[in-house]
């Protein structure tokens, strides 16, 4: 069994000297590494109807769907989405959220998001 590429040893915290081997692989979120893009999620999209208007004010226009499609994350101080989302006809944005840590209690802030974006390209770190 080989090391996941994003994920830490939790015995050895060293992703080249991986000591799980021989047991059963447990992961761990690497803080600063990109997660591997997955399918969005009901909290997923629950994100994305919170951030809806802070992203069509950002892009000069109202949406005509707002649904998740797949997403990344970072863990960093709290963690950052990256989500792909189809916004209507042949239309996505890539967005990049940020949820703080629960303890310093402030809200969901999209930090930069890219329009004119195409089914076919992945979502990832940008």
């Amino acid at each position: 069994m080989g090391h996941i590429v994003g994920y830490h040893c939790p015995f050895t915290c060293d992703p080249k000297h991986c000591a799980v081997s021989k047991f059963s692989l447990i992961i761990m979120p690497l803080c600063g590494g990109t997660g591997a893009p997955q399918d969005a999620t009901p909290e997923v999209q629950k994100i994305c109807d919170e951030i809806k208007s802070q992203s069509e004010e950002d892009a000069g226009k109202k949406f005509d769907d707002f649904k998740a499609k797949s997403f990344a994350s970072q863990v960093v101080a709290g963690t950052n989405y990256f989500i792909k989302v189809h916004v209507g006809g042949d239309d996505y944005v890539h967005l990049c959220v940020h949820r703080p840590l629960p303890c310093a209690n402030q809200p969901l802030k999209l930090l930069r998001q890219e329009t004119g974006k195409l089914h076919h390209e992945p979502i990832g770190y940008f």
